[in-house]
């Protein structure tokens, strides 16, 4: 169950297993990014919130990257009367509200509010995917797992990702690229359970099932993560810091709106490709897997570019996996065979696997003290959010009109080159400030 919420008086301590030994709790100094003792690098505490992220990220974000599956399921079934462009609004609300409760679950988790949103932020996606398998309208779905899946994943997702800062600071990328795989590998599975379960049973049954393994899952993550810092009463309060302030910064405001137009167009292989590769006449074996060998290559995306960044910078890593994300999107008018389609797959997963892992690094890199982090990733996923909401209706909509894909593959790769333009004027600015190359 989720403990107390720590009262207006409470800070955080260090709450290493060393210093409790020591002189017990020990209160962290807000203001520059310094605490009692450097973040350990590693330890079985700190690689256990790690694999806590990692099933974290598997059941929300995981099976979000599988909702291709469902919009061509429901479109040949339940829903066949409703647009691809209508259906598409379930999985992109379900985003819209992941990314864009960071504005409310980053600021709290800066103020110590880990344990209640991280269990609070589980029961209600459970709640809400078991009541998804009920539903029988349309506006049911919309509310249960557009909008109820999304708030839980919401909840549950800043937390987890920004907990490992306080574990990893010299490896913080990777600790997160490794986080981050836990939506790759659920990518992977979802897919291939939901096509098979949906083949042989009804659609209630079939993710009542998956329902009950993220069940399991989730319980297994709450139970192995904690923070490293703790609130303690009756110490002072961590200076507030207004988000507004953020968009003085030349620099933030450029990663924003990059990450912003990146959004609109990354996500639509995600929720059509399926439908591309039947579209195009590709055998039922392809279009089934075709989604979980973009995942699963996005596996090695989501680890060996963050092994590089915490060498190289996270800004620099992202770049090249923004463009390779935008060339391949442009590639699609090639990949209407067998060959083209598996070999797309891969290269965008791995591309785009690149891309969303190391975007969280960049955010925090840019935080002035420890206690921003939250905030910064909160407020930049707000508009990641909102672009993932329209993104996707946007690119369904212009497939209705033009039913051979040219339409949504000009629209999505179009707003990626902006996006692309934007993560380069904001390297150089970052560059010019911290006076290295390495950003």
């Amino acid at each position: 169950m989720a403990s107390s919420p720590p009262s207006a008086s409470h800070t955080l301590t260090d709450d290493s297993p060393v210093e409790r030994e020591k002189e017990g709790a020990i209160e962290v100094p807000y203001g520059p990014p310094t605490t009692p003792s450097a973040p350990p690098e590693g330890g079985l505490r700190a690689w256990m919130n790690v694999v806590g992220a990692f099933l974290i990220l598997f059941c929300g974000f995981g099976f979000s990257n599988s909702f291709g599956v469902l919009e061509n399921y429901y479109a040949t079934h339940q829903f066949s009367s409703e647009s691809p462009s209508n259906i598409a609004w379930v999985g992109s609300i379900q985003l819209w509200c992941l990314f864009s409760l960071g504005i409310v679950s980053g600021p709290l988790y800066d103020r110590g509010y880990f344990r209640p949103l991280l269990s609070g932020g589980s029961a209600f996606y459970m709640f809400t995917f078991f009541m998804t398998s009920l539903c029988k309208e349309f506006w049911q779905t919309i509310l249960a797992q557009g909008f109820g899946m999304g708030i839980g994943m919401g909840l549950m997702f800043i937390p987890a990702i920004s907990v490992l800062s306080q574990y990893f600071q010299r490896r913080r990328s990777l600790a997160m690229g490794i986080a981050v795989v836990g939506s790759s590998v659920g990518g992977v599975c979802f897919p291939i359970a939901l096509n098979n379960l949906l083949a042989e049973m009804e659609f209630g049954p079939a993710y009542r099932i998956v329902g009950y393994l993220n069940l399991g899952l989730l319980v297994v993550a709450n139970v192995i993560m904690s923070p490293r810092l703790k609130p303690v009463a009756g110490a002072p309060r961590p200076p507030h810091v207004s988000p507004l302030t953020f968009f003085k910064e030349k620099r933030y405001v450029l990663v924003i709106t990059g990450a912003f137009f990146i959004a609109l167009g990354l996500f639509t292989p995600f929720f059509f490709l399926q439908s591309f590769c039947e579209y195009h006449g590709l055998s039922q074996t392809i279009s089934f897997y075709s989604l979980s060998i973009l995942n699963a290559a996005s596996i090695f995306g989501r680890t060996i570019p963050n092994a590089m960044a915490d060498y190289y910078g996270p800004m620099n890593m992202l770049i090249p996996m923004c463009v390779g994300s935008t060339v391949l999107v442009w590639a699609m008018f090639g990949a209407t065979n067998s060959g083209g389609a598996i070999n797309f797959a891969i290269l965008y997963g791995f591309f785009s696997g690149g891309y969303v892992s190391l975007v969280n690094p960049v955010f925090a890199s840019m935080a002035n003290a420890p206690t921003e982090i939250g905030a910064r990733i909160g407020v930049a996923f707000v508009l990641v959010g909102l672009a993932a909401l329209v993104g996707t209706p946007i690119a369904g909509a212009l497939l209705v009109r033009t039913p051979s894909f040219v339409a949504p593959i000009c629209f999505s790769a179009g707003v990626m080159v902006i996006g692309c333009a934007l993560f380069v004027l904001a390297r150089m600015e970052q560059a010019r400030i911290k006076g290295t190359w390495k950003v």
